[in-house]
């Protein structure tokens, strides 16, 4: 690890505080205010999942090889993200965010540059699992929905069939 992996580590605690601030802040005010303040993750599961999940994503950039593990990080963000009123991009800016909140709190050094690139790689390769995730996610809910539509579409039929054959006097059966 170079001497800008080392600064992210030594900054981490600051880094992830921002990143959390960031991600929250990309819901509606209200919303931010509850999610920022409340801290029982049974009254604030979205907090809590942007605070636990974003420290352990940060903790897999920082490893010279991400483990497996940041499919589960990054799926347990994107789902739920994925089913509120997020457009695709908006639903995984959030992960691209951390690029801006390195340099803010980190800075950049010149004689660091092959670093930074090989971190900026990483973060696009998150982005990309985040953007592969929520299609996912997002297919899955369509799926749903159009096997939920078929069904209420077989219902109406059969109750149209059931009513029609009400209207048939008996001796014409």
């Amino acid at each position: 690890m170079g001497i800008f992996f080392e600064r992210l580590q030594e900054y981490r605690n600051e880094i992830v505080d921002r990143w959390v601030e960031y991600a929250i802040n990309t819901y509606p005010p209200k919303s931010a205010g509850f999610f920022s303040k409340q801290m029982d993750p049974f009254l604030n599961p979205i907090g809590n999942i942007l605070r636990r999940e974003l420290s352990n994503i940060f903790d897999e950039i920082l490893r010279e090889r991400a483990s497996e593990d940041i499919n589960e990080y990054v799926d347990a963000i994107v789902r739920f993200r994925a089913v509120q009123d997020f457009s695709p991009s908006d639903a995984v800016k959030i992960f691209w965010g951390i690029k801006e909140i390195v340099e803010e709190v980190v800075g950049v050094e010149e004689e660091e540059f092959e670093e930074v690139l090989e971190f900026h790689r990483r973060v696009d390769s998150l982005c990309f699992l985040a953007f592969d995730i929520f299609m996912k996610c997002r297919e899955k809910l369509w799926e749903l929905k159009t096997k939920e539509f078929h069904a209420a579409m077989k219902n109406i039929l059969r109750l149209y069939q059931a009513k029609k054959e009400e209207m048939i006097p008996q001796e014409d059966k």
